[in-house]
């Protein structure tokens, strides 16, 4: 039975045939029965005692019962439509392609695969006149056109999963007339389709584990313990045993064994101490596991635990020293402008970070720097004046140099305002209320921090965020550059002309557009893009328990694959009423035919 209602054309010539079918079968006069009788004079008389003009009547109502009830009959097969767009004979199918779709069933196929072969199925069920738009949730059609069912079968069979974890149906379809719209999804992320949409569920549930959070932390106290925490969801029906593995570049490796129960999660701590730092790599294992791209995730580990800091002064105070010995993760190392230039410029390795009182170099140093009440050189901005008594009017406390101090008590006695900077890699900390810069932070090829006063002209050592503010410092000039989380799909580095790199060497294709590059992760893994001026570390994972959670479905009951379920259709229900009134019609006619009402 076709998918779509006939044309009003069509229909109304099937119903004047039928009609006229039925009048010609009444008009034929069946041959003449030819009997034997003594004598045709008596028959001739009650003929002519008998016959009446309104006789005929009975005949034309044998002839309105039969018509009726084959017109009944002709209606319920060809079903027309009741919409005046009936006929038209178009259908629009929506193909849920987003990466869940790739959980696997209990036949091994993925859901993604059934729905191909649901949606080619519904296809060969339509008329063969029928055009069909094929809509993907992932854009990989970048312009759906109605087509024959040959082409439509052929879309329908070339299209691939996508990334992106918001799938979309474009709203431009809504607008477009067609008497079957139909979607064919799991529903997990997709959800609910609307109401004019005949939904095809190919969800079945399946037992699935992943990786939901994966992230470094510091143990309080003891700057040389790091653990990694891994959060592990379970959306199956059943308790699951998986094993996690947690590894490094080298041989370094931690396996534990851990119970999820059904429908839940679990969050563990690993002891990494041992690890020399670098990429790190988590992955689960598990005889039975539905989504396999949610069992594995990357992150950076920072190769510094233990920061050497050498400290280069003339002051004979040792209050900044003190300072920063109090610091948990710094070794201090306290030198002389002089033995700096004698003795630590021929051994750059021995130090992490150099902080610089009240003197500079002449070139850059041979590691990042903290620089207090520093005179100008070529390498650092300019001064832009003497600064006495300044006002500050805005401290950026989004920078990690300044993140969780305040600096409303902060009063300067004297220094020098620091020109301001020109380029996207220098951030401006401190601004006075006449739009003055005060302090500094650099983030390109050899991180800075620069402050235009210096501890012994102000009260900046005697704020409880002064401590702070070293650590912050230490912190964000020795650690490795702030890593950017992503989800597969399309990346945006934030500089441009930058060069990407994969885990295992290999560039990847970037395109640049407005200052930005662009590159396409199409799975989990860790990337490095490297910009004029800096690295970037870049996690590509999923960890989000939507993702995992490929049972979470919207699609509650599975919708079989109909071709005949169409909204603008006469509904089956109403096909069966045709068919029972011309059953119930000819019933009549049987019977006022055996009573000689009709002829």
């Amino acid at each position: 039975m076709n998918a779509f209602p006939l044309s009003a054309l069509v229909v109304g010539g099937a119903v004047a045939a039928t009609l006229a079918a039925v009048m010609l079968l009444y008009l034929l006069r069946p041959p003449a029965r030819h009997f034997f009788v003594s004598s045709n004079l008596i028959w001739q008389k009650v003929l002519e005692a008998t016959r009446r003009v309104s006789d005929r009547w009975r005949w034309w109502l044998s002839v309105l019962i039969a018509s009726v009830a084959c017109v009944c009959i002709v209606l319920a097969v060809v079903r027309p439509g009741t919409e005046g767009a009936a006929g038209s004979g178009k259908a629009i199918i929506v193909v849920d392609n987003a990466p869940t779709m790739a959980t696997r069933t209990g036949s091994g196929a993925q859901r993604f695969e059934l729905a191909k072969d649901r949606a080619v199925d519904l296809i060969n069920d339509f008329s063969s006149a029928t055009q069909v738009m094929v809509v993907d949730t992932q854009r990989r059609l970048v312009t759906p056109a109605f087509e024959s069912r040959n082409k439509a079968i052929e879309t329908v069979l070339s299209l691939e999963l996508g990334q992106s974890f918001q799938p979309i149906v474009p709203s431009a379809i809504a607008s477009i007339p067609a008497e079957g719209r139909y979607v064919v999804t799991d529903g997990v992320l997709l959800g609910l389709p609307p109401s004019d949409f005949v939904t095809v569920s190919v969800f079945e549930a399946a037992p699935n584990l992943g990786i939901t959070a994966f992230d470094f932390q510091n143990v309080p106290g003891d700057p040389a313990q790091r653990e990694a925490f891994v959060e592990v969801f379970n959306a199956g029906s059943e308790p699951v045993t998986t094993e996690v593995v947690i590894s490094g570049l080298g041989e370094q490796r931690v396996t534990r064994k851990i119970s999820i129960e059904a429908d839940s999660f679990a969050g563990h701590t690993f002891d990494l101490s041992d690890f020399p730092g670098g990429p790190i790599r988590a992955a689960l294992t598990s005889a039975r596991d539905g989504y396999a791209d949610d069992d594995i995730a990357y992150g950076y580990l920072s190769s510094r635990r233990i920061v050497r800091v050498t400290l280069v002064t003339r002051s004979d105070s040792d209050y900044l020293a003190k300072s920063l010995s109090a610091q948990p993760r710094v070794r201090l190392n306290t030198v002389s402008p002089r033995r700096y230039m004698d003795q630590v410029v021929t051994s750059p390795n021995q130090t992490d970070i150099f902080v610089f009182d009240r003197f500079v170099p002449s070139e850059p140093p041979s590691a990042p720097a903290l620089l207090i009440g520093a005179r100008s050189v070529d390498w650092l901005p300019a001064r832009a004046g003497t600064a006495s008594f300044p006002e500050i009017a805005s401290a950026d406390t989004r920078h990690s140099v300044l993140r969780d101090i305040s600096l409303r008590d902060l009063s300067i006695e004297q220094g020098n305002y620091l020109q301001s900077p020109n380029d996207a890699s220098t951030t401006v900390l401190l601004r006075t209320s006449d739009e003055k810069v005060l302090a500094l932070a650099h983030d390109g090829a050899m991180r800075w921090v620069l402050l235009g006063f210096d501890v012994a002209s102000s009260n900046f050592g005697l704020l409880a965020g002064f401590p702070l503010f070293l650590g912050n410092s230490i912190n964000w000039l020795a650690d490795e550059p702030e890593i950017l989380r992503e989800q597969p799909g399309m990346v945006t580095v934030p500089f441009d002309d930058a060069r990407v790199y994969a885990m295992d060497g290999s560039e990847v294709p970037v395109v640049t557009v407005d200052g930005r590059s662009f590159f396409d992760a199409t799975r989990p893994g860790l990337y490095t893009a490297l910009g004029s001026d800096r690295p970037l570390r870049i996690t590509v994972n999923l960890l989000e328990r939507r993702i995992s959670n490929v049972n979470q479905t919207a699609v509650v009951d599975e919708t079989e694959a109909d071709a005949t379920d169409v909204a603008d259709q006469l509904p089956v229900g109403l096909s069966a009423l045709l068919l029972m009134l011309a059953a119930a019609l000819l019933f009549i006619e049987w019977l006022t035919y055996h009573r000689r009402i009709t002829v």
